[in-house]
Order: C-alpha cells, then sequence, then structure tokens
C-alpha cells in the first residue's frame, strides 16, 4: 500500500503473507521493476518461494487505474474489468497463473546471478519480449560481481 502514513510490515498468519505499507507516493505503474541492492529481502520465506515460483508474480493480483484485472499493473495483458469478472475466477484462470511458475533459473542472466532468490525482479519490464529475458531494470552484472548505471 503506498502513500501509507507510515513504512511498516504487516504479517498476515493464515496464510504466510505480508502486508507492505510505504510512505512513498507512486504516481504510476512505471515505477514498478527497479532494481536496487537496498530493495533485497534476505529471508528463509523468499528464497524458498524463490526457488520454485516467480517471486514476483506468484500469488499477486492487481487491478490498474482503469480497473483492469492483471498480474501486475505494468503487464500488458488484462482479464477482465474489475466488479464484471470474480477474482477468484481470474486466479482459478491457467493463463493468469501460468507466470507465476517463471522461476529466476530460468531467467537469462539472473540464472547466473549470486542475488537471483533475494531478489524481486520484474517480469513486465524486460530486456526483449521473451518472457524469460533480462529483467530491463537491472544494473546488476553477475559477471563482474558490480552494479552498473542503467540508460
Amino acid at each position: 500500500m503506498h502513500s501509507a502514513p507510515m513504512n511498516e510490515e504487516i504479517e498476515i498468519k493464515d496464510n504466510y503473507s505480508f502486508l507492505r505499507y510505504t510512505s512513498k507516493c507512486i504516481l504510476d505503474h512505471s515505477f514498478c521493476g527497479r532494481i536496487n541492492e537496498k530493495n533485497f529481502s534476505p529471508n528463509m520465506m523468499l528464497f524458498t518461494e524463490s526457488i520454485h515460483f516467480n517471486n514476483c508474480l506468484n500469488k499477486k493480483i492487481s487491478i490498474d487505474e482503469r480497473g483492469k484485472i492483471k498480474n501486475c499493473p505494468s503487464m500488458t495483458n488484462d482479464f477482465g474489468q474489475h466488479g464484471n469478472v470474480s477474482l477468484i475466477k481470474v486466479i482459478n484462470d491457467k493463463n493468469f497463473s501460468a507466470l507465476w511458475g517463471i522461476t529466476k533459473d530460468q531467467v537469462e542472466i539472473c540464472q547466473v546471478c549470486e542475488f537471483r532468490y533475494i531478489c524481486i525482479d520484474c517480469r513486465a519490464y524486460r530486456s526483449t519480449e521473451s518472457i524469460t529475458s533480462k529483467p530491463l531494470k537491472c544494473a546488476y552484472n553477475p559477471y563482474l560481481a558490480q552494479w552498473e548505471t542503467l540508460n
């Protein structure tokens, strides 16, 4: 939840999820996908999820500013209009959940990166059209073990 009065993370114990609040004002979905070492989250839950699932899209559902239901607000594909389509129906749609299974071991560059299981990448912003291509907004070069400046 952006533009919140506090920066806080609340654990939802029944389903092992978290609700994160940030005071940062996020104006639109273009803020998504920025990979930065300050955003790394080295914890066992993320690590184990990252081995088996896409740690950004797994179990995520979003509604963009026009009310379109998507995996992520930055994705182009939508699954209907909020209010006209049941969210449960969307979640159970195999096309919707297919992206959940793209692991870092399948993503170009990420598959050799030492940070792959603690880094959350974006499948909406990619260096090519391939769903497994390098994250467009990642400035880390694992071959040189250094951060570079993004264009």
